[in-house]
């Protein structure tokens, strides 16, 4: 989106075909991939001390939700966009060295394993639940109500997914290359 909207010129809407292509997020994907790699050979190693981690957690946390008011164009230009990539990816390391407290780790389980099935699926059930007509009067007069809904059905159809098509794949591939 970045160099669609500085180079190419125009609107963020306007540029919404591409921003949505995955050529946009390699930039977040090798960040993620590097990011699996170091944890999973052991070089990024977890915080010595868990309390100064989790305020450097919350602080990057806050940065990165402070830019949710701003325009959508200059959350992802600029020396702004910039800044917010970098503490997005940033966000990820440090919660990659965090320990998990043992109460919500089950939690914290279950939204590691919806995350991706919810990115997916999160259009096809927006549409869905904007276009039904009897969801239409909480859509335009309760629209807390609404997105709650919306979190819930995303959420369960994440986890549906997870566990009928993912999983089976998972165990699969690891069967197969060990």
């Amino acid at each position: 989106m970045f160099v669609n909207v500085v180079l190419a010129g125009g609107t963020l809407l306007g540029n919404w075909a591409a921003y949505t292509q995955f050529a946009s997020f390699i930039g977040y994907f090798a960040c993620g991939t590097w990011l699996g790699l170091r944890f999973i050979d052991g070089k990024l190693v977890p915080a010595r001390v868990q309390s100064l981690g989790w305020l450097a957690w919350l602080a990057l946390l806050a940065a990165v939700g402070a830019g949710s008011g701003a325009t959508d164009e200059s959350c992802l230009t600029g020396a702004r966009g910039a800044l917010l990539t970098a503490a997005c990816c940033a966000l990820v390391a440090v919660t990659l060295m965090l320990e998990v407290p043992r109460p919500i780790r089950r939690v914290a389980a279950w939204l590691g394993e919806a995350s991706y099935p919810m990115y997916l699926v999160h259009p096809l059930i927006y549409r869905q639940l904007n276009t039904s007509r009897a969801l239409a009067p909480l859509h335009d007069h309760h629209s807390h109500a609404f997105i709650a809904l919306f979190l819930i059905v995303t959420f369960v159809a994440g986890i549906v997914i997870y566990r009928v098509f993912e999983e089976p794949i998972l165990r699969w591939g690891k069967r197969r290359i060990g």
